[in-house]
């Protein structure tokens, strides 16, 4: 299942995008906290961490995960509220919506 239970993107008129997403019910850690829009953008946060760059000029990552396709396109992410968060991207085609 998907974090969010709703989203809403929205065309920027510059060709960017704006995602306003908000977090299912119900959704806890494995120690009973609840997850939050805080928490999604620490993830986020994370796995774009990285402490400098290479002779390439490409980031030097802390975390190896692998493919990060897309995240190097958000430009903001910020959280509204404990449950709703938006998310900017300057690029839109690695999001897949679904009805």
């Amino acid at each position: 299942e998907l974090l969010a239970e709703e989203a809403v993107i929205a065309e920027n008129g510059d060709g960017s995008v704006t995602g306003t997403f908000k977090l299912r019910e119900g959704l806890v850690w494995s120690d009973g906290d609840d997850l939050t829009a805080d928490d999604v953008k620490y993830t986020y946060e994370m796995v774009m961490a990285s402490d400098g760059t290479d002779e390439e000029g490409n980031p030097n990552y802390i975390y190896l995960l692998g493919d990060r396709t897309g995240y190097d396109t958000i430009t903001d992410f910020t959280v509204v509220s404990p449950t709703e968060f938006t998310i900017s991207c300057s690029a839109f085609g690695w999001i897949t919506l679904s009805e």
